[in-house]
């Protein structure tokens, strides 16, 4: 399913966010998407370790774009985390995309 998804990304422009709060985690999501769908991962995955992060990451990407896009397509998040769960951390960044009237 993610590679028919990965397939319509310019990967030139397009980023992935892979939170996870356990570093090997992220490593070996990098590696899947490495081996399995042919992504240059150190180009084109950006890290967040934990929920808060990711939102911090997200919004300064959508800061680097005056707030009228993000480069994150794809964001691949872990749901149990103990600073704020993926949940929660989706829930936010939803609202962060709706309240700046972006598609989704």
């Amino acid at each position: 399913m993610i590679e028919a998804f990965l397939k319509h990304l310019d990967m030139n422009r397009s980023k992935i966010l892979i939170v996870d709060d356990i570093f090997y985690n992220i490593l070996a999501l990098e590696n899947i998407l490495r081996l399995k769908c042919k992504i240059d991962s150190l180009k084109v995955c950006e890290r967040a370790l934990g929920g808060m992060q990711a939102i911090k990451v997200f919004k300064e990407d959508l800061e680097k774009n005056n707030n009228k896009k993000s480069n994150f397509p794809l964001i691949l998040m872990d749901c149990n985390m103990p600073d704020l769960d993926g949940y929660d951390a989706t829930d936010r960044i939803r609202m962060i995309v709706a309240e700046l009237g972006l598609p989704q």
